[in-house]
């Protein structure tokens, strides 16, 4: 009989821990061997990683490697090797978009959709916990709207009690649009998304925005945002965020210009802004360049609707982070490719650009000083020859041509000029140089804005406004008007600074009339501005000088007057401010035509033909932005061979010196002309502070 085989007893027997024969992993990833556990080594995550949601990286320190054969296997094993590396870097970056993606949809659907539990609350759904989580969310999103969404999208002018500064102290910009509500809302549903595909109107309105305002600041480059922006959304692509909200600022842009011209599908520029806004809260969360283009976008908007956007805080935060990266260095673009620094170049002197237009505008300091900058101009290249060209071979256009940089360069060289000018005549604390240093002064750069106009570019063709030969000669009259009229360097003009500020405003209104007749003035609160304070200081200067009055006739006073009326009314499409404006020129022109008649030159000055003429010279200083400082003069002055001093006034700019000297020069000598008694008067009724 044949013996049986023994069986073992396993229970009792130890198991071995590693056993020959059993299938070993040959390449357990990073996280599986550090933890000593079993990999599954599933491509691109293995099973224990995508359990818990971490980060996969394959290992080779227990891969077999076998022996090179002399066929090349070697080669094919490390380009295995990249591109399993490259597969993990591209589905690490795809699941961190799809993350950020479903962060903003949730976000967008807390606020908009009413369907939707968070915001309907019901409790059999939510619980309290779910409640809970709902209003912290909310809270939060409301935190983050009031701390950024809404501070941008605040008005530029704000309401009389949100600042303790008189309105007469500040620049005109300021005293015309406060409390201006004329803007009307937005509808809260527009419906425009469909813009692209519907006739081509997106492309149209992407084609307008390149040719008309892109030259004035060209911070995109075309052939990117059609191949990445357009393209995609007229596929019916999903954008990011921020892509979104600059395709339909672009829209929004090119709708103002279009505005111009009703068109049959025409689309509400106000409701292709409100469509782009709602991925606001994605813009400073991109990265520092799309952050500052998509603030810029928004201050180009807000140049027409200042109402919308608060172009002092957006513009101040654009620069901000331009700084904060040293945009403003020659340094930040010496190992980028020549696409990136040409546009890294752009990006920062397009907030220059805008940074001294608002603080010049508005009356407040320049954000970045000269001094600080040694970023060179951009190439004068085109956007086609930065797609095409090749980096070491760049040669910049000997001539000047539409699509290239040629405008933007000239703009930035003028933003230069008037930045000096705003610097040395109308900062607050300005020092006062002798007569002789400040003549020197101004006429350097009187002598700069002419070479400026000279050297202007020339094209043979352009539809946008900024490359007309009008355009620069606007450009040029407004700088000279701020470059002698009354400042705080010197608050009472010379004849021939007088004389200059009469021919430079009746240029300026003339200019802006040129391009009103061919239907080339897109309205925006700076084309306002010019014109009314070209009116102003023409009137001024007629109101100041005897000579200019007689150089001109009323005839032609009158012209001028209709027609700077006639443009601020033309170009504003009824807007309330236009209207104050035309109210203000009305006023003051009425006054000075009063000036021509015999009897107004010659009559005796009655108390209330001295009071009328006290309000009229004092409103003229006031949208100087001079009204603090009408009492400080750059020189003692005599009137009858006494000089007069008002002690109980101190001095304006804050000094020991307890005198305050008035300066009576052509602008004033009427009042005192025929005896105006000042034996009772103090300074503070001679210029009585209720502003107009």
């Amino acid at each position: 009989m044949q013996e049986e085989p023994e069986v073992k007893d396993e229970s009792k027997t130890p198991r071995r821990k590693h056993r020959r024969g059993l299938t070993r992993i040959a390449a357990a990833c990073e996280r599986c061997r550090r933890r000593k556990q079993k990999c599954d080594e599933k491509f691109p995550t293995c099973g224990p990683c995508a359990a818990v949601g971490a980060n996969c990286v394959l290992s080779e320190r227990l891969t077999v490697v076998a022996q090179a054969s002399p066929d090349g296997d070697d080669a094919l094993r490390d380009e295995l090797r990249h591109l399993r590396a490259q597969v993990t870097d591209l589905s690490q970056r795809l699941a961190q978009e799809k993350e950020r993606s479903a962060s903003v949809t949730q976000n967008q659907e807390l606020k908009h959709d009413s369907t939707s539990p968070w915001t309907t609350g019901q409790p059999e759904r939510l619980g309290n916990a779910g409640h809970e989580a709902a209003s912290a969310v909310k809270r939060r999103q409301s935190e983050f709207e009031q701390g950024y969404y809404g501070r941008i999208l605040r008005p530029t002018f704000g309401t009389a009690h949100q600042s303790r500064v008189d309105a007469g102290d500040k620049s005109s910009a300021w005293s015309l649009w406060k409390d201006d509500h004329s803007v009307e809302t937005p509808s809260e549903h527009p419906q425009a998304e469909n813009i692209a595909s519907h006739e081509d109107h997106g492309l149209a309105l992407t084609n307008i925005f390149f040719d008309q305002r892109w030259p004035h600041l060209p911070i995109l480059h075309k052939p990117s945002f059609m191949r990445e922006r357009f393209e995609p959304f007229a596929r019916g692509e999903e954008l990011s965020g921020v892509g979104r909200l600059q395709l339909f600022m672009v829209f929004a842009i090119a709708a103002l210009e279009q505005s111009r011209v009703k068109g049959k599908h025409s689309y509400s520029h106000r409701d292709l802004f409100n469509i782009a806004i709602r991925d606001l809260n994605s813009v400073l969360t991109s990265e520092d360049p799309e952050c500052i283009t998509s603030l810029l976008l928004l201050c180009m908007y807000g140049r027409t609707e200042p109402q919308s956007v608060n172009m002092w805080h957006t513009t101040g935060l654009a620069l901000r982070i331009a700084i904060g990266v040293d945009l403003h260095r020659a340094e930040s673009i010496r190992h980028m490719d020549l696409m990136q620094a040409e546009m890294s170049k752009r990006l920062f002197w397009g907030v220059y650009a805008m940074d001294r237009s608002m603080s010049i505008y508005l009356g407040r300091p320049l954000g970045i000083q000269d001094a600080d900058i040694n970023l060179p101009f951009p190439l004068q290249l085109t956007d086609e020859d930065l797609e095409n060209m090749n980096h070491n071979t760049v040669l910049p256009r000997t001539r000047a041509d539409v699509k290239d940089m040629s405008t933007f360069i000239h703009l930035i060289k003028l933003r230069k000029i008037n930045a000096e000018i705003y610097r040395t005549f109308h900062s607050v604390t300005t020092n006062y140089l002798s007569g002789a240093e400040l003549d020197r002064v101004r006429q350097d750069l009187y002598s700069q804005l002419n070479e400026w106009l000279i050297t202007a570019p020339r094209y043979s063709f352009t539809t946008s406004m900024f490359q007309s030969p009008e355009w620069f000669q606007t450009a040029y009259h407004l700088a000279v008007i701020s470059l002698y009229r009354p400042s705080y360097a010197q608050a009472t003009p010379s004849i021939e600074a007088l004389q200059l500020c009469a021919d430079s405003s009746i240029s300026l209104i003339s200019c802006y009339g040129s391009l009103y007749a061919k239907n080339k003035v897109s309205y925006s609160f700076v084309a306002l501005s010019a014109i009314f304070m070209a009116a102003v200081t023409m009137l001024y200067s007629l109101r100041a000088s005897p000579q200019v009055r007689k150089d001109l006739t009323r005839q032609v006073i009158e012209t001028n007057i209709n027609s700077s009326l006639m443009l601020l009314r033309g170009i504003s499409n009824g807007r309330e401010v236009a209207e104050r404006a035309a109210h203000v020129i009305q006023g003051l022109g009425n006054a000075v035509l009063s000036l021509f008649d015999n009897e107004g030159l010659h009559r005796t000055n009655t108390g209330n033909d001295a009071n009328e003429k006290q309000n009229v010279d004092r409103e003229f200083l006031s949208w100087f932005g001079l009204k603090s400082r009408m009492m400080k003069a750059t020189a003692p002055a005599e009137i009858q061979g006494e000089q007069i001093q008002f002690p109980e006034l101190g001095n304006m700019d804050g000094s020991d010196d307890p005198l305050a000297t008035l300066s009576v020069d052509m602008a004033w000598e009427d009042l005192f002309a025929q005896g105006f008694g000042m034996d009772s008067s103090t300074g503070m009724d001679f210029f009585p502070h209720s502003g107009f």
